[in-house]
């Protein structure tokens, strides 16, 4: 179950990234800011997927508690 945890998440966090590298590309941010705007809030997704990455026990006990504050 953990390896499902960490792949989905970390597969998503990629997608993440790679949508929030795209737009805020400047060609992009010049013709859509509207788009860039909107995908720069998937930052909130982003920080989601990586604390859930993080709590997975898939090589240790976590200890990703300690970074979220």
């Amino acid at each position: 179950r953990d390896h499902c945890v960490t792949g989905l998440s970390g597969f998503l966090l990629t997608i993440v990234a790679i949508f929030m590298y795209v737009f805020s590309l400047h060609i992009v941010r010049r013709n859509s800011f509207s788009m860039f705007w909107f995908f720069h809030h998937f930052w909130v997704a982003f920080f989601f997927f990586l604390y859930l990455h993080g709590a997975a026990r898939l090589v240790q006990e976590p200890f990703f508690y300690y970074f979220s504050l």
